[in-house]
């Protein structure tokens, strides 16, 4: 039944019924209880689209998020999805306006950001919360009710509107049962990360381990097989937060944690591996916490004739090119374009239609190996 058929029905205007739907206006008892009751007969529900594009209401919408050449192009894919939603979003008076940062020199990062939200009057916003502390600073600067939505990662302490991402947890027990799976030396694993500062790495990190955990490993300290202390290493200078090893029992294998800051270019990447192969000859397996994969795997399977297990996310444009040359075993991938392109929506859905949305999208986990790439 149509608004016009139930005005009709009950003999009085659409603009009656219109303001019984939306609760506004005076409306005579006996009239609105008529109305009511057509109403539930026939279960109406309004069109939230048709009454906005009659309001001809606009809305803005921010998206925050690294600068699209970052992170071997990560959130240039991710931008696809949101240029997507906004070319089918413009139709009904949407506007996004991108943000970007420079995740490598954050400094002027919060004031810069926080200037721009003030000075746009946008109606909700749609971040990727890396750089943890802040991003907490920013949103401590917006009003309580602000519609924020999260993809790709996200804060432990600020409850957005929506989340939208993979479990980042489960995904580092996956990377550590393939990884497990494609290896085939008896050295040390090493988890290489370029961004531990974030929740949902450190969360990788976390899950990793614990799926050696449950095979039973236990802690011993964090020394490569016939290597110095990490203390005295010459490798300790140029990687942070060497992390309790783990080693299977019955096996001569650690898991071994380096941090290498600048791994998007190539010069340090080089030299980081350099100083990590000098100091484990051998690694059973690498994996790398990022996109940033195809540097580490294109230099440590290019060495020699020994193949060394690589595994790391994002089906980036060097991540498949090194999957299809074999130098990378496997990659994990979070669908970024899906993640931003349903994170606009849920803003619109939310803002623009008034409807309820989930609190949050779990994303598979999807793998690639060399046989199903696309």
């Amino acid at each position: 039944m149509t608004l016009r058929e139930i005005a009709e029905a009950a003999h009085v205007s659409i603009g009656t019924v219109d303001r019984v739907l939306h609760n506004r206006g005076r409306v005579s008892p006996e009239t609105k209880a008529k109305i009511e009751v057509l109403i539930a007969q026939h279960g109406y529900k309004p069109n939230p689209i048709a009454r906005h594009l009659k309001l001809n209401k606009k809305y803005t919408f921010a998206v925050l998020l690294p600068n699209t050449t970052d992170d071997s192009g990560y959130w240039k894919i991710a931008y696809t999805g949101i240029q997507k939603a906004a070319r089918e979003l413009k139709t009904f008076g949407v506007d996004i306006r991108k943000i970007e940062f420079n995740r490598y020199d954050p400094l002027p990062f919060l004031e810069s950001i926080r200037r721009q939200l003030e000075d746009g009057h946008f109606d909700g916003l749609l971040m990727a919360p890396v750089q943890p502390e802040l991003s907490s600073l920013l949103l401590k600067t917006l009003p309580a009710e602000f519609p924020v939505v999260f993809f790709d990662a996200q804060l432990p302490d600020f409850p957005p509107l929506s989340r939208i991402g993979q479990n980042a947890f489960q995904s580092g027990v996956l990377a550590g049962r393939l990884l497990d799976a494609f290896s085939v030396g008896g050295g040390p694993y090493c988890v290489v990360s370029a961004h531990s500062e974030d929740f949902h790495i450190r969360k990788r990190i976390d899950g990793f381990l614990r799926y050696f955990e449950s095979l039973g490993a236990a802690a011993v300290p964090p020394v490569a097989p016939g290597a110095a202390s990490p203390a005295a290493s010459p490798i300790a200078a140029s990687l942070v937060g060497a992390a309790p090893s783990l080693a299977k029992p019955g096996m001569a294998r650690q898991i071994r944690i380096f941090e290498c800051r600048d791994i998007e270019h190539k010069a340090t990447c080089e030299a980081f591996l350099q100083k990590l192969l000098a100091e484990i000859p051998a690694p059973g397996g690498i994996f790398v916490t990022n996109a940033s994969v195809h540097g580490v795997a294109s230099y440590v399977n290019n060495k020699g004739a020994t193949h060394i297990a690589v595994v790391g996310y994002d089906l980036v444009p060097d991540n498949e090119s090194q999957l299809r040359a074999g130098t990378i075993d496997c990659i994990l991938s979070q669908r970024p374009e899906y993640q931003a392109y349903e994170g606009i929506y849920l803003l619109y859905s939310h803002v623009v239609l008034q409807q309820a949305i989930e609190k949050e999208i779990i994303v598979p986990i999807d793998i690639y190996v060399r046989e199903n790439l696309p």
